[in-house]
């Protein structure tokens, strides 16, 4: 915070009515999260996660200011400074260590409200990072009852000769 031209004026969220006195502001919230293919294949399970953030300027057009599209380049310009001076993002615990974090793209556009002009660049910035999936113990589970297993190898057999499984866990009833 205050490491722009918003000021203190830097919210999280992606919803918030903002008056034309309170601007301009950035508002700051989370587009997309994906796990990295392969992710799976670790043990234990490390996942390679990678985050779109999207970081949105918002500006008005005054007669007492530069035109929008400078104040928006300025805010944009300030944000780059700011992420690029410390891109553990303010130190958020992003899992373990090994964050990185780089600009994928801008987009600027200008706004019509009524008789007023309102500019907006959104900022999409990649956060990659690691984390690990929970372990099996720290997750509450039903106990194990019964299980109808079916295998074809890549599709291959005919149905009835594929492998066909059943477990049961050997208890009778709920008390075992």
């Amino acid at each position: 915070m205050n490491k722009t031209g918003a000021g203190d004026r830097v919210e999280k969220t992606r919803f918030i009515a903002m008056r034309p006195k309170e601007l301009p502001a950035v508002i700051v919230y989370t587009m997309s999260e994906t796990v990295a293919d392969g992710s799976h294949m670790t043990a234990p399970r490390r996942l390679k996660r990678n985050l779109v953030l999207a970081i949105e300027c918002l500006v008005a057009l005054d007669e007492t200011l530069p035109p929008i599209d400078e104040q928006l380049d300025s805010l944009a310009h300030e944000i780059e400074i700011a992420i690029h001076g410390d891109d553990t993002l303010g130190g958020i615990e992003f899992g373990e260590a090994g964050v990185d974090v780089w600009l994928q793209s801008t987009e600027i556009d200008v706004l019509p409200d009524g008789d007023r002009l309102y500019g907006v660049a959104k900022l999409s910035y990649n956060v990659e990072y690691y984390t690990y999936a929970p372990d099996a113990n720290d997750v509450d589970m039903d106990e194990f009852q019964t299980a109808d297993i079916e295998y074809n190898i890549e599709g291959q057999q005919d149905a009835a000769d594929a492998a066909h499984d059943s477990l049961d866990d050997g208890l009778d009833g709920p008390e075992g």
